[in-house]
């Protein structure tokens, strides 16, 4: 049950801050956030549109910002650095809906 408990508690820190760092750095960009949500997919934002080089910031800072995280953690908890690693890693791959595959999207539209 412990187990349990503590994988929750890190999936939910770790998509806090993934989503938390889409939002920031939208802000920054002045991209306007509209929503924020939650489905069977995972966390989500809705957005507007930015160019293309905000887009590519705003999809790269989520996955990036669990990779940092977990790096920073690599010797406190190391379970907080495999799942944060991993989630870094799989949203940078360019599949359909992850973020790596909106950055490619975004590099490939002249």
């Amino acid at each position: 049950m412990e187990f349990i408990t503590e994988y929750l508690l890190i999936c939910f820190l770790s998509l806090f801050i993934h989503e938390a760092s889409h939002i920031l750095i939208a802000r920054l960009l002045c991209v306007k956030v509209k929503k924020i949500g939650i489905n069977w997919l995972g966390t989500y934002i809705v957005r507007e549109n930015g160019t293309r080089w905000q887009n590519v910031m705003i999809g790269l800072c989520g996955p990036l910002s669990n990779i940092l995280m977990g790096l920073l953690f690599f010797r406190l908890w190391n379970f907080f650095f495999v799942v944060n690693l991993i989630l870094g890693i799989c949203n940078l791959l360019p599949i359909p809906g992850s973020d790596g595959m909106k950055v490619v999207e975004n590099l490939q539209n002249k």
